[in-house]
């Protein structure tokens, strides 16, 4: 039988054996809104919850406003969020040259000028966009009761209006990102995000889970201390369309952001299996092996322990991360990976601890365009042709062809 799993920005199509099939796990079908930046608008008039206040019932005239926006790792439409906002401010009398856009890198590099223009589409050019700077421009405003110092960008705590936007997808500790994840990671300092995800080892930090994980409430307490003023989020599916738009108070557009990714992303697998064939879901997903390492951890939940994970992921930009790098050279283990983490975290070595787990309790095989030293030697796991990569299916094997969004529920 043949199957299509993506790769980059096109679609491998390869030839598996039938008899050992079980089952592909694909996001359970949603539709598209037909008017995108009419939902938007929509959602942004009628907040959620429904005493929450209206975007134009919110701005009180002109005043220095910070818009929070995705980075080149997440395929967000955020030209089709901007206008409608950007239409209510200019109705609500804010000034251009107050407005600034602010580009949520987190420890993430900068995104470059083409990148710039291809997240805000028309709207580049015509307003004030800059990259956080995790290390640089930074405001303290106290510590969470987690200990967390919150140091956030200076630009964004100035303004008076605080505006987040983004999506909700499911997000490997944090539960889901979307909400106050544009606060922390997004536009917080290293030391802070630095201590919020050391807490990824706790067991209760895990993917798809809100109540109770010490990563979550740490992010929406720092949130909290940044007094925002609304926030947009949509969720889309496979196709990368809108299918729904949540606006206002950024906990509950959380909420309901999350029972929507619930519904199409958490899926129901019939059992665990042998091997499973799963693609990180294309670019941008696969842009790096920083991104694609999310689809081996949502596939590791329908592989059986010892079992073969064979990863479809381009890796245009290489590993993505210097620190992620430094210790996949430097740790000979997952002890030392966790001793590493629980010693001294730093952002990136979370990576290798999750990926040291991967290949000492699974076989890894990689389809990617990294050269096959980085895979062997760095890695740890083996570099395939995709024809080659197939003949290695032992026993019955399932297919998650979108990994870094589909969540398996055995």
């Amino acid at each position: 039988m043949k199957i299509e799993l993506p790769y980059g920005k096109s679609k491998l199509t390869l030839e598996v054996p039938e008899s050992m099939f079980s089952e592909i796990l694909l996001p359970k079908k949603k539709e598209g809104v037909k008017n995108p930046i009419s939902e938007v608008e929509k959602s942004i008039r009628n907040p959620v919850p429904t005493e929450f206040s209206p975007l134009d019932e919110l701005i009180n005239g002109s005043g220095k406003t910070s818009i929070v926006v995705n980075d080149i790792t997440r395929s967000t439409p955020t030209h089709l969020m901007l206008p409608p906002i950007l239409r209510v401010l200019k109705e609500c009398g804010v000034q251009r040259d107050d407005i600034r856009i602010i580009i949520a890198t987190g420890t993430h590099r900068p995104v470059t000028r083409e990148e710039m223009n291809k997240i805000l589409g028309d709207i580049a050019g015509k307003y004030k966009v800059l990259n956080h700077n995790c290390d640089d421009e930074l405001v303290y405003l106290g510590e969470t009761s987690f200990n967390t110092p919150v140091y956030l960008n200076e630009t964004f705590m100035e303004s008076e209006y605080k505006i987040l936007t983004g999506e909700v997808e499911l997000h490997y500790f944090a539960g889901y990102s979307g909400g106050r994840k544009s606060v922390l990671p997004g536009v917080s300092g290293r030391e802070t995000i630095t201590r919020n995800h050391s807490m990824l080892l706790d067991p209760r930090s895990d993917i798809g889970v809100l109540d109770g994980n010490p990563v979550h409430e740490d992010m929406t307490e720092a949130a909290e201390m940044a007094e925002i003023t609304f926030t947009v989020n949509i969720v889309k599916n496979e196709k990368k369309e809108i299918v729904s738009v949540f606006s206002g108070d950024f906990k509950e557009v959380l909420r309901r952001g999350a029972k929507v990714v619930d519904q199409m992303y958490k899926v129901k697998a019939k059992e665990k299996v042998d091997t499973v064939l799963v693609s990180a879901g294309g670019f941008p997903r696969d842009i790096n092996v920083y991104q694609a390492q999310k689809a081996v951890f949502n596939a590791e939940k329908m592989v059986k322990r010892g079992g073969t994970i064979i990863l479809f992921a381009q890796c245009k930009e290489g590993v993505g991360n210097k620190v992620f790098e430094e210790w996949m050279r430097e740790c000979n283990d997952l002890k030392d990976a966790e001793e590493r983490v629980k010693e001294k975290f730093v952002i990136g070595g979370h990576k290798a601890y999750y990926w040291f787990r991967t290949v000492e309790n699974y076989r890894l095989i990689m389809v990617t365009d990294l050269p096959k030293e980085i895979v062997e030697d760095m890695f740890r796991c083996e570099k395939m042709s995709p024809e080659h990569a197939v003949k290695e299916i032992d026993g019955e094997f399932s297919v998650l062809p979108y990994g870094g969004d589909t969540l398996p529920i055995v």
